[in-house]
């Protein structure tokens, strides 16, 4: 075994608050060799970030002390060198990939000028010599025109264009060790699969060790060699990626893995998720800490916390790993033959084909100042939602999804088409009467804690729409009718007098999830409500909404990018491009059977657990075009592997090819016979 280039040995890592110290992780070791992908996996909560930052030493400025332990980079312990000392590694022997690009650049400067700092600070080059390095950087990182990138400021670049070049900015001055924190969450999957591939080519490349925290296990599955699972500031198990994922031996990451969506999973069937919360860091349970989400404690586990054994190869902190490993074998043999159910079924059937939406050319364009283009955020969109169904709508970012619901709603005001609700037009209401009409009409957002006043109580923020909608009840019915849909959407009803920020991720969105249910609607759109959940709290979201769904006889409108979410819960799903739906089908003929090559590379980039260790990554190449300059002809075009003259000269139009099977594609005949 060569020498490792990163040590981390018994970490501890304490935060200063008001109330005293708070310990965020506790006693970790993990080891980094050189060429290595080492990918941190867990819950929000479990202490991957921290890890991270206590590495770099940015806890230094968030309160944060390291109280025990060492890290040692080849032969420097980190935790002993001046800050003066860290500035001189920081960039050159570790740099840092966040997860949000935004923040780690400066907006008054321009991306070469920042790139330009950090070479020049490093390598001891001249300007000139930065720059031409800079601008061969942003070409491996797979940005068009680098030239033109490195003159542009920030806000000019997409979040895809601004991710690489950020990793162009880490890479610059050829790092032993990345860390890359969240580099993919909130990435659309055709982009998440581009900077997978691309990190697994650069890795290759510099022959650098990878650090990569993920909640995303399908990323991990494509990236990492081996795999360090978190939970409560601990790590639980450790193990090769391929042992993870087929023998795991952690009742925690056998709960993570039960909890992702699979694209064969029946939808009728709840998604399995792991119950109850990650503990707060100022309430921490004795023994071992997972012990009261776990389907194997005992009086031990209460009692006494595990160590860290190796069982068969693999690291595991759990008294119960041979229970465990016995039940997973017997689950899979059961699953095999067709034994087992994997949780209750939900009846989720469309009883009746009637439309409680029907869109007609739906149009909504954005002039651009000093300009006489517009963008064409919405174009000529004609579709049908029926009663009692969940219509998915998908595509990348800037591809209209959430403008469209939004003008659905009349949010925002079309500007052509017509937005039939249970056969009215939408557009002939007055202001009264439309205000009115939204009691039917919710919407639950994807930032939970954006859309709730941090000044409120919940129970405040539930009953507001009973209060606007249902002005005769009393005060004592208000108070009785919040309770009942707190306990509705799981929610404990004394937390009533309790404010955001004292609730998980989770927790928050229930809190939308019941003001949104509040006023009793019959159709709901959720705009991304789950994308920025771990997989475990998505899963529970994911099975309210289908319980609510059957309760009440709800529509849905559900905008996701995850695209093995959107397929479990919907009915029928819709593909946008460029503001223009390019596909419509049911959900599993979509998927099994798509006829626009838009779809086709959707699906392809999917990060999947199947793909585990192959680092193969099937991707939709480019970006999508500017909505204020869009191709002739097909808008995909220029992204499309089949595109002819006449793509280039005609715009396709959205045709049935099979029962309830539209597809917007020149070709789409022939890949229905293909």
């Amino acid at each position: 075994m060569g020498k490792p280039l990163l040590n981390v040995s018994e970490l501890t890592v304490d935060f200063k608050t008001k109330r005293g110290l708070l310990t965020a992780i506790s006693n970790i070791s993990l080891t980094i060799k050189p060429s290595e992908t080492i990918c941190i996996v867990g819950e929000s909560g479990s202490g991957k970030s921290v890890t991270s930052k206590a590495i770099m030493r940015l806890i230094d400025d968030e309160n944060g002390v390291i109280s025990k332990g060492s890290i040692q980079l080849e032969d420097q312990d980190l935790n002993l060198l001046t800050k003066r000392d860290l500035n001189r590694i920081r960039g050159k022997k570790i740099a840092m990939i966040f997860q949000e690009p935004s923040s780690a650049f400066d907006p008054v400067f321009t991306i070469g000028d920042q790139i330009v700092e950090t070479i020049v600070k490093h390598l001891k080059l001249s300007k000139k010599e930065a720059w031409q390095r800079g601008i061969e950087l942003l070409k491996k990182v797979g940005l068009s025109e680098p030239v033109i990138r490195m003159k542009q400021y920030p806000n000019e670049l997409s979040g895809g264009m601004l991710q690489r070049a950020m990793i162009a900015m880490a890479l610059s001055c050829n790092p032993d060790l990345l860390i890359a924190d969240e580099p993919t969450t909130a990435l659309d999957v055709t982009i998440q699969s581009q900077i997978i591939e691309l990190l697994n080519s650069l890795k290759k490349e510099f022959h650098m060790a990878v650090l990569l925290i993920t909640h995303d296990l399908g990323v991990a599955a494509q990236l990492a060699d081996r795999i360090v699972v978190m939970y409560a500031g601990t790590i639980v198990e450790e193990g090769k990626v391929e042992q993870i994922f087929s023998q795991p031996h952690h009742p925690y990451t056998s709960g993570l893995l039960q909890s992702i969506p699979k694209l064969d999973a029946k939808k009728e069937t709840k998604l399995f998720s792991i119950e109850g919360t990650i503990p707060s860091l100022s309430n921490m349970p004795s023994g071992c800490r997972f012990h009261p989400r776990c389907p194997f404690a005992t009086e031990k586990c209460r009692l006494e916390s595990p160590p860290l054994k190796n069982i068969d190869g693999q690291q595991s902190a759990c008294w119960h790993t041979s229970e465990l490993i016995n039940h997973e074998n017997k689950f899979h043999n059961e699953s095999q033959l067709g034994l087992t159910q994997e949780t209750i079924p939900i009846q989720q059937e469309v009883t009746e084909q009637e439309p409680l939406f029907e869109v007609r050319e739906l149009s909504k364009y954005y002039p651009i100042k000093h300009s006489h283009k517009t963008i064409k955020a919405v174009d000529h969109v004609s579709l049908k939602i029926y009663k009692g169904e969940t219509f998915g709508l998908v595509g990348e970012s800037g591809s209209g999804k959430s403008t469209f619901g939004r003008t659905l709603l009349q949010l925002e005001k079309p500007s052509d088409g017509e937005v039939l609700f249970d056969g009215q037009s939408l557009a002939a209401f007055n202001h009264r009467e439309l205000r009115q009409k939204r009691r039917e009409m919710q919407v639950i957002f994807q930032d939970p804690y954006g859309s709730l006043d941090p000044k409120w109580t919940i129970g405040s923020i539930i009953a507001e729409p009973l209060k606007t909608h249902l002005k005769k009840q009393s005060k004592k019915e208000i108070i009785a009718a919040v309770k009942e849909l707190m306990v509705k959407v799981g929610l404990e009803p004394e937390w009533i007098d309790r404010h955001p920020h004292e609730f998980s991720g989770g927790q928050r969105q229930r809190i939308g999830i019941a003001r949104a249910m509040a006023a009793n609607p019959s159709f709901v759109l959720a705009d991304e409500a789950v994308s920025a959940l771990d997989v475990s709290v998505q899963a529970q979201i994911i099975n309210l909404l289908k319980e609510l769904q059957q309760s009440s006889g709800l529509t849905y409108l559900f905008i996701g990018h995850n695209l093995n979410v959107v397929r479990h819960i919907s009915d029928r799903i819709g593909v946008m491009y460029l503001g223009k739906i390019v596909e419509i089908a049911s959900s599993d003929e979509l998927f099994e059977n798509p006829l626009h090559p838009y779809t086709s590379g959707l699906i392809k980039s999917i990060p999947s657990i199947e793909k585990i260790g192959t680092h193969q990554i099937d991707t939709l190449k480019g970006e999508i075009p500017s909505p204020s300059d869009p191709p002739s002809g097909c808008a995909f075009r220029t992204r499309c592997p089949f595109a002819t003259e006449l793509c280039h000269k005609e715009v396709p139009t959205l045709k049935e090819y099979q029962t309830a099977h539209f597809a917007a594609c020149h070709y789409a005949e022939k890949r229905k016979i293909d």
